[in-house]
């Protein structure tokens, strides 16, 4: 019993030398090319990946914010009891947390190398997507929010290059929506990303 026991202790302790988490952040673009008016932006990321020692496949878990806010022409705005209160501007906020697991495969070397790496990789979306509606003058309107999750899939493809300890990436996503992000046929995502990792 005890040589099983010590065999499964020596190889996990194997596993945590040979590998690394590495955290970090970075700022990109996203795109969601199918709506109804452009609704393009800029949005921060929190990253944090695991990656062992020699090994070309890590797994990584992204973290991402972005937010549009679009003119939706103007309405005529009734209070509470349904009394006419005159016209007002209206104003849809969209707000996403886009969160990805997924795993990449370097295409040239290991991640501690001070080359130049491409790969490729993907992963499973899953989004906390706001709604919330405004208007202007408010009067006595009132605002109206709805939120709900949504799912899908991810591809990407980018570039890493490690200057000891730091790994630099450049990640062009490409997501599919289960579900339709901002208008009724709106189910890709797209975004560039700029980001730093640093070993813990």
């Amino acid at each position: 019993m005890r040589l099983p026991f010590a065999l499964l202790v020596c190889t996990l302790m194997h596993t945590v030398v040979r590998a690394q988490v590495f955290m970090g952040g970075g700022y990109g673009t996203f795109n969601v090319p199918g709506a109804s008016e452009k609704f393009r932006g800029f949005g921060p990321t929190f990253r944090c990946e695991y990656i062992e020692k020699n090994e070309r496949i890590s797994l990584y878990l992204d973290a991402s914010y972005f937010e549009k806010t679009m003119s939706q022409g103007t309405t005529e705005v009734y209070d509470r009891n349904g009394v006419p209160q005159g016209q007002a501007s209206v104003n849809t906020r969209f707000s996403y947390v886009y969160n990805v697991i997924g795993s990449k495969i370097l295409l040239v070397t290991t991640a501690d190398e001070k080359k130049i790496n491409p790969y490729v990789g993907g992963g499973f979306d899953f989004i906390y997507a706001q709604q919330r509606t405004s208007y202007q003058p408010s009067y006595d309107a009132g605002s109206g929010a709805h939120g709900s999750m949504l799912y899908g899939l991810q591809l990407n493809t980018g570039i890493q290059y490690c200057i000891q300890p730091v790994i630099i990436e450049l990640r062009g996503n490409l997501d599919f929506v289960f579900k339709p992000l901002v208008d009724d046929n709106s189910n890709i995502l797209t975004n560039l990303r700029l980001s730093a990792m640093i070993p813990l």
